[in-house]
Parts: C-alpha cells; sequence; structure tokens
C-alpha cells in the first residue's frame, strides 16, 4: 500500500514528532539531488539509541563539515580497505599534532616504514634530551657530527674497521693524541 501526502510541488509541514517504523526514502529517480536539511544552527541525526550506524555506503565522494571549524571524532579512527585494496590518509593541512606528551606512530604491526621519502631536510627531536635508534643505523651519505663527540658505552670500539682500503684522519689537527698515557698502540 502506498499513501500519498501533498502535491508534487510545494512543501509539508510536519509540526509534531514523527515516528516511521519503516525506511524513508528521498528522491524518486537516479541522477537526482535530494537533501535532509534543518533550519537550525543544531542538528542531531542518530543521536541516541542507535550504536551502530552506517551513512553513506555506496559514496564514492563523503565531504563533511565546512572548510573552517573542528570535526572531532570522539572513539578510534579506522581508514579499513576491502578485499585487495589499500586505503590512504592523504592530510591537506601542513601539521598532524597531539595534545598528549606521549604520541605512538606507527608503533605496532609494520615492519617496514617509509619515512619522508621526497624530505631534503627532516628534523627529529629537540635541541636537548636523547635520540634512540635500536637497530643498525644506516647513512647513504656523508655524516656530520656537530658536537664535539663520538663516544661508546662499550670496550672494545671499531672505527672503519672494514671495507675502507683508504683512510684519511684528522686531515686538519695540530695535535693528535692517541690512546692512555703507558698504554700500547699497534700500527700493522
Amino acid at each position: 500500500t502506498q499513501v500519498n501526502i501533498g502535491s508534487s510541488n510545494g512543501a509539508t509541514n510536519v509540526k509534531n514528532d514523527l515516528n516511521v517504523d519503516g525506511k524513508i526514502t528521498v528522491g524518486s529517480s537516479a541522477g537526482s539531488t535530494s537533501t535532509i536539511d534543518s533550519a537550525d544552527t543544531t542538528f542531531y541525526l542518530a543521536n541516541t539509541t542507535a550504536e551502530n550506524l552506517y551513512m553513506g555506503g555506496a559514496a564514492t565522494t563523503v565531504e563533511i563539515g565546512s572548510t573552517t571549524g573542528t570535526t572531532t571524532v570522539n572513539n578510534n579512527l579506522t581508514v579499513d580497505g576491502q578485499a585487495t585494496f589499500e586505503q590512504d590518509l592523504q592530510l591537506k593541512g601542513g601539521d598532524l599534532t597531539t595534545n598528549q606528551t606521549t604520541f605512538n606512530l606507527i608503533n605496532a604491526v609494520a615492519e617496514t616504514v617509509n619515512f619522508a621519502g621526497a624530505g631534503t631536510t627532516v628534523n627529529i627531536g629537540s635541541t636537548t634530551g636523547t635520540t634512540i635508534v635500536k637497530n643498525a643505523l644506516q647513512a647513504n651519505a656523508d655524516v656530520e657530527i656537530r658536537g664535539g663527540d663520538l663516544t661508546t658505552n662499550q670496550s672494545t670500539f671499531n672505527l672503519v674497521n672494514t671495507n675502507a682500503t683508504t683512510v684519511n684522519f684528522a686531515g686538519g689537527a695540530n695535535t693528535v693524541n692517541i690512546a692512555a698515557p703507558g698504554s700500547a698502540t699497534n700500527i700493522a
């Protein structure tokens, strides 16, 4: 059965609560543009009772919010690819920030992490504190140390100990100190 209310143009006003036990379909033909709008500045959509909310299941473009203001997601946010598709997250703003003193970024599962592939200048860490690299560190270009020390907490330290057949060392030094006084210095 079908009940038609009102003419094909104009407006039908409902001034009390409207309870619908079935489905509400907006729009009558494919390709038409339908609108659910509110004259109020605050509008609640499925804001009570519903614990599972599905929206835009067939949508290929979804826009939320104005170009200014804040969009808040109160729970964890998952960007989930289906089947064999990989879904990316693109930030068009200039910052990814947090209000927490501890922030974990890709801290589980991923074993290969590619970072700042186009970066010509990459700044890591504060001007004080410690930056820890837990695995072997490979630099594909020169390494410049602007601090005054290259130190180790190990009793044995190998410096350029394999591969290099020509080693240039302390080329601008006026004084070179090697080993502690009274110790043996072996030159092969």
